[in-house]
């Protein structure tokens, strides 16, 4: 005998995100059989549905998925590494897409960086949009370098760093013309026509400037990074199609009273065409980066003496003043065991200024104007 399901499924003990950040209990309903949230007061009372499923979340919170469009590897493998393989690197992509759903992340940019000429053509167009059930979503790929300035080249190769005297010829002469045509087929297994394309560069790097109009109207994100771009330049960039920065405050000149530069872009990107795209930012949280923000605000309710400065360093280890693993002698936060999610976490639980806040942007619609 069949049974009909109506497709209900209710989560019940948890904590929901609400829209000014603070944490709901209350139960969330959904429809799997179209993935919608629904009303559970309408669907109960007026169209006397009850849930064919309930999920005891155990007081966890439920939250949207996390998107990280700056990944360059997870579980043992390096987006950037090809040994000749196709199907093994293919397994790669997928092992990571199935495994990091664990840490909140949903969707997921690869990153490549700086490379040998001849791998850029290989590793991109490997990198093509998938999804599978109980997996995270691979949107496409983003290419960071080799387009960036020396002085502000951080972990990058020299001697794979490059000029673009061509403009957008030289673009294709590195990536591969097929990697920047007007409209991708995106063709990988079960990928679905969803891709999404990143190039992190310098504009002040000769001839870049004049390719971002031809790479943004064939559908690439162009993000300024690992840039020493003055104001001008980088206001120059937005005006053509940059719309994004790589890793706030990191690679980059300190923002300045007289010359704000690439940072100053967050408060002046409305005002260089009204008409045109404006600049998101988005900041690293790994190893490499650091991220200070509020330094000294403290909170007054934090328990922990948290001063409001992030700083996530290479240092994972106890120190010689006894503080934990996870704290700096400055109580300095360090990425030890620490995801997106907890990064997240600790915002709420430290309860930084909401001027801090801002600059952690929500990147799941990264290629739209900030309102």
């Amino acid at each position: 005998m069949t049974v009909l399901t109506n497709g209900l499924v209710c989560f019940t003990n948890c904590f929901l995100a609400q829209e000014d950040g603070s944490l709901a209990k209350k139960d969330l309903w959904i429809d799997e059989m179209n993935g919608l949230i629904v009303d559970p007061n309408k669907t109960f009372f007026e169209r006397k549905l009850r849930p064919d499923r309930t999920i005891d979340l155990d007081g966890n919170i439920l939250s949207p998925g996390l998107l990280d469009i700056q990944i360059n590897g997870a579980y043992g493998f390096d987006f950037s590494v090809y040994e000749n393989d196709d199907n093994a690197y293919r397994q790669g992509l997928k092992t990571v897409a199935e495994k990091i759903v664990e840490t909140g992340v949903t969707s997921l940019l690869p990153t490549i960086i700086t490379q040998e000429k001849a791998l850029y053509p290989k590793l991109l167009g490997l990198l093509r949009p998938f999804s599978a059930p109980g997996s995270a979503t691979l949107l496409g790929w983003h290419a960071e370098g080799p387009f960036l300035e020396f002085t502000k080249r951080g972990a990058h190769a020299p001697p794979f760093l490059r000029f673009a005297p061509d403009g957008f010829k030289s673009f294709e002469d590195v990536y591969g013309p097929e990697n920047l045509i007007e409209k991708e087929d995106w063709v990988m297994n079960e990928g679905q026509d969803i891709g999404i394309r990143m190039i992190t560069a310098a504009p002040e790097v000769p001839g870049v400037l004049d390719a971002i109009p031809t790479l943004r109207n064939r559908g690439i994100v162009f993000s300024i990074g690992h840039s020493n771009a003055r104001t001008e330049v980088a206001m120059a960039a937005v005006r053509k199609g940059a719309n994004l920065i790589t890793h706030l405050f990191n690679a980059m000149p300190q923002f300045h009273h007289r010359d704000p530069s690439i940072i100053g872009l967050l408060g002046a990107s409305p005002h260089c065409d009204a008409s045109g795209p404006t600049a998101l930012a988005y900041v690293t949280c790994d190893p490499a980066h650091t991220i200070q923000l509020e330094r000294g605000a403290t909170s007054p309710t934090s328990s922990n003496g948290f001063n409001g400065s992030f700083n996530h360093s290479a240092s994972a280890s106890s120190n010689a003043s006894g503080t934990s693993p996870d704290r700096g002698p400055h109580n300095e936060w360090t990425s030890q065991g620490h995801t997106m999610a907890s990064s997240l976490m600790e915002f709420i639980a430290t309860r930084t200024p909401s001027g801090s806040l801002t600059l952690l942007i929500s990147m799941d619609a990264f290629w739209s104007p900030m309102p």
